[in-house]
């Protein structure tokens, strides 16, 4: 979304769902969604904070609420907090394998109810902005190495070594 008036309609439009409708976890995760689209992770990471008491996400039911740690991460990354970025996008791996290994589970036990589906069998928009595991890990890794050329860009600013150090972070931030 290039045009920021039409982004800033949608996110109003988004914000007034989710007044009428604050228990409903898919009208939330598209008001994160959408601010995180138009540049403001400060509201991203508000948008993101605890569920409201009485919605399906507080009550626990099913995993609903997964989003949130995934824009949270991408909210952190957008802000320029790499370690906070890192440190969700780990937290959200473990989750991932743990839901992996709970479905398997459940499908040899006979179930073939997926979480990310409701009981009409169509999936639901907070659960469609999960990344797959593969994207994940290469994101991690895609981090660790700007982590590590920021590292090297500071330690060049220190040395006095600036035409190195701006080499390191345009890496960085390519």
């Amino acid at each position: 979304l290039v045009d920021s008036a039409a982004v800033e309609r949608l996110v109003a439009d988004a914000s007034g769902l989710l007044e009428e409708m604050p228990y409903w976890e898919d009208a939330a995760a598209l008001l994160a969604w959408l601010l995180l689209r138009a540049g403001r992770p400060d509201d991203v990471l508000k948008a993101c904070a605890a569920p409201p008491q009485g919605s399906e996400a507080a009550q626990g039911s099913g995993h609903c609420c997964e989003w949130r740690w995934w824009l949270q991460a991408q909210a952190k990354w957008q802000s320029g907090d790499l370690s906070g970025a890192q440190e969700l996008l780990q937290e959200g791996l473990l989750k991932l394998d743990a839901h992996q290994h709970s479905k398997s589970s459940s499908s040899s036990a006979g179930s073939t109810t997926s979480s990310s589906t409701s009981t009409t069998g169509a999936a639901s928009f907070a659960a469609l902005l999960l990344p797959q595991r593969g994207e994940l890990q290469s994101l991690l890794e895609q981090l660790a190495q700007q982590q590590e050329l920021k590292a090297d860009g500071n330690k060049q600013m220190g040395a006095k070594q600036y035409e190195a150090a701006i080499e390191a972070y345009g890496k960085a931030l390519a």
